[in-house]
């Protein structure tokens, strides 16, 4: 299935369908002035593949991603949803609408990829999360990921800080 192909359906049903990480222990790396994990995921039936990350600036504490990307067989990956820090401006650049410096999650759309806009253009504001931990956090809960014990959801896992 090609990305323009996805339907709102489609993507939702990727993002909820149970998915456990496979590396929770992952290490973090050095990555230009930026600190990353990598995560591998897959669907709890075993169908489907996804690659999770985690990005913090070295410099700038709002600076921070989390993301899941959906792996299909065969074809193109498609970022499903990314919950980024306030450090920047993000517009969604069909609507129009611009936030400043707020923390806010790009979730892919049926509307943006069949127009061949970048897979998470659209975004909105959030208030459930202030930095990469809660940002993370609200990634596992959004895309319902499991596969860390309980210590590391609560928080303490936050290698990530």
């Amino acid at each position: 299935m090609a990305k323009e192909d996805l339907t709102e359906d489609r993507i939702h049903e990727l993002m909820r369908i149970a998915k456990q990480v496979t590396n929770p222990r992952a290490r973090q790396k050095v990555e230009g002035r930026h600190l990353r994990t990598d995560y591998h995921v897959v669907s709890m039936d075993g169908k489907h593949e996804f690659a999770m990350f985690t990005r913090q600036s070295t410099k700038l504490p709002t600076s921070y991603s989390a993301g899941i990307r959906w792996i299909p067989s065969g074809a193109e990956s498609v970022m499903l949803v990314r919950c980024n820090g306030s450090s920047h401006e993000h517009t969604n650049s069909i609507e129009g609408d611009k936030m400043s410096y707020v923390c806010h999650v790009h979730v892919a759309t049926e509307r943006y990829l069949s127009v061949n806009k970048r897979d998470e253009g659209f975004a909105e504001h959030t208030a459930a999360y202030t930095d990469l931990g809660g940002a993370f956090l609200h990634l596992l809960e959004i895309c319902n990921i499991s596969g860390f014990d309980e210590d590391e959801e609560s928080g303490n896992q936050m290698r990530l800080l």
